[in-house]
């Protein structure tokens, strides 16, 4: 879709260059738009497009061979795309800062210290869902060798997910150079690399994917057990039966339905005895407009009902801040 002149490929590269100069300080080369983003253009592609940019007067170079820089009009295209998101992330009023996102960093900690922020703002017990790395695209393939004929095959995704395989020579056909299987898998998602190896009969690459998947952590993280046990709305014997209840992980999928917006449920609405005390709330994060994962907040159904559809309402909308940003790195 053109806009302003430019297609969505040069506003994707525009917008890492004015993030990047802004962050590091220093001009932006084609090189480096490569490096920080999961753009899988060519050099010499983005070089056409960082000289359009120029062309048109977002971006300049301030000598031969440099890097580019942003123009007022490239700083004024970033500020409309920032305060175009922060639109679209905004559901009930909650104010959102938009420099004040979540820093970048291992994936995992950032999911288990959202559940753990979220558990003590709502003082309930969390549930929150990792993107399903299934769908996720392959940036890189990195083989470290560790020690002797042990290796560490690392596939690193999108969004800072990545899968970490251990494996002895013996195990796989060490000839397979890192420099194939990322001319191979980079660009393809976890799934489409399954279905590749398997038209193409690479029994090999089936494997390692596969086994990827099969032996991936658990979909989701959890926090705030601790907060329904010194709950004082609810007894030991309710606290004993939730415990047994979220112990059983198809009865959480259960209670993660699909849903629009902030799904709520009060005790019997959930139809399980075991739940009658309880209130849920489900929400839905997002990266630009996909859905990639759910949180379920559980409290005392004597709760703050404002509070807690705030808080999750917050707390989804910095989620889906933070992977929408990601993605355009």
């Amino acid at each position: 879709m053109e806009k302003k002149g430019l297609n969505e490929r040069q506003r994707k590269i525009l917008y890492c260059i004015v993030r990047e100069y802004i962050e590091q300080k220093r001009p932006v080369s084609s090189k480096r738009v490569l490096e920080v983003t999961n753009l899988n253009w060519s050099g010499a592609t983005v070089r056409n497009d960082m000289r359009k940019l120029e062309y048109l007067g977002y971006i300049y170079q301030p000598h031969t061979s440099a890097g580019r820089i942003p123009t007022d009009k490239g700083y004024r295209f970033y500020l409309e795309e920032m305060l175009k998101l922060q639109k679209d992330v905004e559901k009930t009023g909650t104010k959102i800062d938009m420099f004040h996102v979540f820093p970048l960093g291992d994936l995992e900690k950032i999911l288990e210290g959202t559940a753990r922020i979220l558990s003590h703002m709502t003082r309930g017990y969390v549930v929150l869902e990792k993107p399903d790395p299934s769908s996720l695209k392959i940036l890189r393939v990195v083989i470290t060798n560790i020690f002797e004929d042990y290796y560490v095959l690392s596939i690193i995704t999108e969004l800072g997910l990545s899968k970490i395989f251990p494996f002895k020579a013996s195990e796989m056909d060490i000839r397979i150079k890192e420099k194939d299987l990322n001319r191979i898998l980079v660009g393809l998602s976890l799934k489409d690399a399954i279905e590749m190896a398997k038209e193409t009969r690479n029994d090999r690459i089936f494997g390692l994917v596969n086994k990827l998947l099969c032996e991936s952590d658990e979909n989701f993280v959890e926090a705030g057990l601790d907060m329904l046990l010194s709950d004082e709305t609810l007894s030991m014997e309710d606290v004993k039966k939730f415990s047994f209840f979220v112990g059983k992980k198809s009865n959480l999928w259960d209670l993660m339905t699909e849903g629009e917006g902030i799904v709520v449920r009060i005790g019997q609405e959930h139809g399980h005895p075991y739940l009658s005390n309880f209130a849920s709330f489900l929400s839905f994060y997002k990266k630009e407009n996909d859905v990639i994962g759910r949180i379920l907040v559980i409290t005392s159904k004597v709760t703050k009902y404002d509070f807690v559809y705030k808080s999750i309402d917050y707390m989804t909308n910095r989620l889906t801040e933070y992977f929408t940003l990601l993605s355009r790195r």
